[in-house]
Formats: structure tokens, C-alpha cells, sequence
């Protein structure tokens, strides 16, 4: 939806710490239409950090294809949100488990957005992109170092 004509009218606003477009990559198959409206948007005069890309996770996605859309997302410069799903029939606030995913794999995202994340999002920060690109798989990806002891 976000053609040439639309990424210049969203860069037209005046952009403020609250002015964002917000994006969603939620299926592996819509990479490409994701990473065309970003080519718009940066095309039009919008900076990376304006930009949102929502990754929904613990859906019918698998652990490994949520990092590889977040790489994805971080490599192309943007703002990458990790989106938490629960079904809305769910009786309680995140205890609903998707059927490619475990609790401590969800634990894990969580822990990662609040540690190397900024606000609960992954910013395309260098060292980040790196750490991600490094890694083998979700679990090392997604993987903390403990806390170092004080003494």
C-alpha cells in the first residue's frame, strides 16, 4: 500500500520523536513488499529510525523464521518492534504458547527486547545487526550473557 505517491506524502509531515510509520512483517512470503515500501519510504526523505517494522511472534511462525524476519528488518535500516501474539479468546495475559514455540523461547524475545533492545524495540544499531548476523540460529541470537557479579 505504501506506493511513491503515499511515501511522499507521509515525509511531507513534520517529523517530531513520536512521528513514525509503522509497518508490519509478520509472514516470511511478504519480505519483499516489506522491503519495497521501506526503499519508498527511505526514497522519499524518511529516515530509518522513523520507521517501525512490527515482527509478530509466537504465531504460527517458527522461532527461526521470527530471526530471520528481524534480521531482515535491522538490515534494512529500520526500527524493528517484536510483537508479542495472543489470541483474544485467551483467559490469561501471556500464557498462550503458539505451536512452534515454547515459554523460554518466548522468555528469551522478552529478555532480549528489554536488554539489547531500546524501549522494547531493536533499533538498527551496528553492534546489534552484527550480533544477529553472527549468530547461529534463534537460541544464540537470543541468547544473553549473564550479569556480571559485583564483588
Amino acid at each position: 500500500l505504501i506506493t511513491d505517491e503515499v511515501a511522499d506524502r507521509l515525509a511531507r509531515f513534520k517529523p517530531t520523536s513520536r512521528t513514525v510509520v509503522r509497518l508490519a512483517f509478520d509472514l516470511r512470503g511478504k519480505g519483499p513488499f516489506v522491503k519495497r515500501a521501506i526503499d519508498r519510504l527511505h526514497a522519499a526523505g524518511i529516515k530509518g529510525r522513523a520507521i517501525m517494522v512490527y515482527a509478530l511472534f509466537n504465531y504460527t511462525d517458527s522461532p527461526e523464521s521470527f530471526f530471520e524476519r528481524v534480521k531482515q528488518i535491522l538490515n534494512w535500516g529500520v526500527v524493528c518492534y517484536p510483537m508479542h501474539y495472543i489470541p483474544v479468546y485467551a483467559l490469561e495475559k501471556n500464557k498462550y504458547i503458539g505451536p512452534k514455540w515454547d515459554a523460554r523461547r518466548i522468555d528469551m524475545v522478552q529478555r532480549a527486547r528489554r536488554v539489547i533492545g531500546f524501549g522494547g524495540v531493536f533499533p538498527p544499531y551496528e553492534g546489534l545487526i552484527k550480533k544477529f548476523e553472527k549468530a547461529n540460529g534463534f537460541d544464540e541470537a537470543f541468547k544473553l550473557r549473564p550479569p556480571k557479579r559485583k564483588k
